[in-house]
């Protein structure tokens, strides 16, 4: 693996195959493992100049908790290396990036790769209900970007560390408990718009029920409740919940759309049973 240039050169694996210079000293936390963290990056092939993946292009700082495997090896290396301020750029061999399989259509195999990181905060890990709200609320940001950018697995994950920080918050005011009520609620829904996508129906229905126990006016629940019924050809709950949705919005279009979708099809279904039932005593 060819070497980074000037700079003081750390080799963060005894056999050298991950190394990192500093191009910004930072001031701040130092990041260790188990912390939770933010940081920017930019991951580049090596001897490219345009990187494959970049949450500057996203416009959005990745989360994550250091420990987790939720990011390359050779990334985390880094990142446990570093302290809030700093900019670093590494090299690591696929041995610490994505193997010889590489990714398909993005990476190829036994790729090295080069990294650039700024180190933006480091969490140790939420002691008041407030840094359970902040990390709450990035989780959900960091979650919509990944939705955007169709990355639905990803999303998913960030929706699921939201309401683990709310499960840790402890003796919160009654205006704190609504915050994270609220960003619970629409963690569960936005990850029923993941499972949409993902054709998971039965994850839809589960979710979408969920969310409207704890807010029965939640329009967009009612909205894709009815939608995965309309999947699962069980239209009677469909209508009956899409109904329930338009007792709090009538003149939502939509849901009047899919309401008459869903009556079509039941009307279509009933049709075809009567037919059977007809031939079978014919």
């Amino acid at each position: 693996m060819s070497t980074l240039p000037a700079g003081s050169i750390q080799y963060l694996t005894d056999d050298s195959q991950v190394q990192k210079i500093i191009l910004n000293q930072g001031h701040g936390e130092l990041a260790h493992n188990h912390s939770t963290l933010s940081c920017h990056y930019e991951i580049f092939l090596q001897g490219q100049s345009t990187p494959i993946d970049s949450t500057r292009f996203r416009n959005a700082p990745l989360w994550v908790k250091l420990g987790d495997g939720k990011v390359i090896n050779g990334l985390e290396l880094i990142l446990s290396t570093m302290c809030v301020g700093e900019i670093a750029e590494g090299l690591c061999t696929s041995v610490y990036g994505y193997g010889k399989k590489g990714l398909p259509n993005r990476i190829p195999s036994d790729a090295t790769l080069r990294i650039v990181v700024e180190l933006l905060s480091v969490w140790e890990s939420p002691n008041s209900p407030r840094q359970c709200i902040e990390l709450a609320l990035a989780y959900k940001n960091q979650g919509n970007t990944f939705f955007k950018s169709g990355l639905l697995n990803e999303a998913l994950d960030a929706y699921e560390k939201v309401n683990s920080c709310i499960k840790r918050a402890e003796e919160c005011t009654d205006k704190d408990r609504m915050e994270l009520d609220a960003l619970g609620i629409a963690a569960s829904s936005n990850s029923s718009a993941c499972y949409i996508k993902l054709k998971e129906w039965t994850k839809v229905i589960e979710i979408c029920e969920k969310v409207i126990s704890l807010d029965p006016t939640n329009i967009k629940a009612y909205y894709r409740l009815g939608q995965a019924y309309l999947e699962t050809k069980e239209y009677e709950q469909g209508i009956s919940s899409v109904k329930q949705g338009l007792k709090h919005s009538p003149s939502d279009t939509s849901m009047k759309a899919l309401l008459s979708q869903l009556q079509q099809k039941e009307a279509q279904w009933l049709k075809s049973r009567k037919a059977l039932y007809k031939n079978m005593f014919a």
